[in-house]
């Protein structure tokens, strides 16, 4: 292998890149990325940009330059597996890149809404550029609306109330965070944004965004009439770029499909990692595609370790943390393959909930819980090794 090509330049593939140095790859690597200031610490776009405690340069990642990798601004347009190339569009020019290795970790999107957009004042938050003119255009404001009660879009409503401006969460579920966290914690986060002031509204979709001028005047929801805002933070979750591989059985529109050791079933040095990669966790047992970074650390790699032929099989716990004003939110593991769930109230305060399979603990999460989470979690995760190593089906498409 003397060629290999990494398409996504934000955390999945540096960390990808790292790696294939570090295991001695002396050839050569070119890296395209649609963002042309990344690496960058996406995670701060929500915590720290987005209220103003930090700024752009706070959160850069310098690209090292004894990486030796050629980094070009641009997309992927199509691969030809037979061939060995990749169709990129680079400066408006269309080229043809040869290949002997091919990293996917293109990453995800914002999912927008269907009609208005930034210039309307309804924003997401993806990248920096996103999370900069959004955080203008927050200063001035005199309401806001977030749509969406996941974690971003939690950690937007925070860091809107920490600039002192109304907020009102729309979420069109039952509860803020989802099922896989448990009623307790979801109660829980939503019983603290309350008390910061901020509006939640459960079991609400969007039905209109009232224009005025051009911009955002007003959201009209579906069971409790009208919301006066001038500025709108749609966070409905991401969608992944895949149409460039060209309906590769492995690409679905929830991911490619990959085994263990991040290897693209059906195709010859093909990798993925991070938002992208449907990855089969040995530990939990199930096919899962995780959005969150130190995920795509991991992934990024494991995966450079399989294009080199020295791959194994990665036994992932998920991490992901978020603050929710002065408290942090965490959570490990798997709560969505979880049977049951138990609430725990360690001696310093907060919460805790338990997931268990049948008897086996497969998750955990916290909040306002302090080191009570991490450590011992994730080590009592890990001790139990790996689940029956199941191969999925590559037509699998759940």
């Amino acid at each position: 292998m003397k060629n290999v090509i990494v398409v996504g330049g934000s955390i999945a593939g540096l960390s990808a890149v790292r790696a294939l140095r570090a295991k001695g790859f002396d050839g050569q690597i070119t890296v395209l990325d649609r963002d042309p200031v990344a690496p960058y610490r996406k995670p701060e776009l929500s915590k720290g940009i987005l209220s103003g405690r930090i700024r752009p340069e706070d959160i850069a990642i310098e690209w090292p330059a004894d990486l030796g990798a050629e980094r070009w601004h641009g997309a992927a347009t199509a691969v030809d597996l037979h061939r060995r190339r990749l169709g990129v569009e680079v400066d408006r020019a269309s080229l043809q890149l040869p290949f002997d290795g091919l990293v996917i970790a293109s990453g995800s999107e914002a999912r927008r809404h269907p009609t208005y957009a930034a210039d309307a004042g309804v924003h997401v938050v993806r990248t920096l550029a996103d999370a900069t003119a959004l955080a203008d255009e927050v200063a001035l404001a005199a309401a806001v609306v977030v749509v969406g009660g996941g974690f971003l879009g939690l950690e937007a409503a925070a860091s809107v109330r920490h600039q002192g401006k109304p907020v009102t969460v729309v979420e069109a579920g039952p509860a803020l965070l989802g099922a896989r966290h448990g009623a307790a914690m979801s109660g829980a986060v939503a019983d603290l944004h309350r008390a910061h002031g901020v509006d939640v509204r459960l079991a609400e979709t969007v039905d209109d965004i009232e224009l005025v001028g051009g911009r955002v005047a007003a959201v009209r929801l579906s069971r409790s009439g009208t919301i006066e805002a001038d500025l709108v933070i749609w966070s409905t979750g991401a969608t992944l770029d895949l149409g460039w591989l060209n309906g590769i059985p492995a690409a679905t529109r929830d991911g490619v499909l990959c085994r263990p050791d991040c290897s693209v079933f059906g195709l010859e040095g093909v990798v993925a990692a991070g938002d992208v990669a449907r990855l089969y966790n040995q530990r939990f047992n199930v096919s899962m595609r995780v959005e969150h970074w130190t995920n795509a650390i991991e992934q990024g790699t494991a995966a450079a370790a399989t294009l080199l032929g020295r791959g194994t099989p990665l036994v992932s716990v998920p991490y992901v943390w978020s603050h929710q004003f002065d408290h942090k939110l965490e959570m490990i593991g798997c709560p969505g393959v979880a049977e049951t769930s138990g609430v725990v109230r360690p001696d310093g305060g907060g919460l805790i909930v338990e997931f268990r399979r049948r008897s086996e603990l497969v998750g955990a999460s916290s909040l306002a819980a302090g080191k009570s989470l991490l450590a011992p979690y994730r080590a009592q995760l890990m001790r139990h090794g790996t689940s029956r190593s199941l191969q999925p089906d590559p037509a699998d498409r759940r």
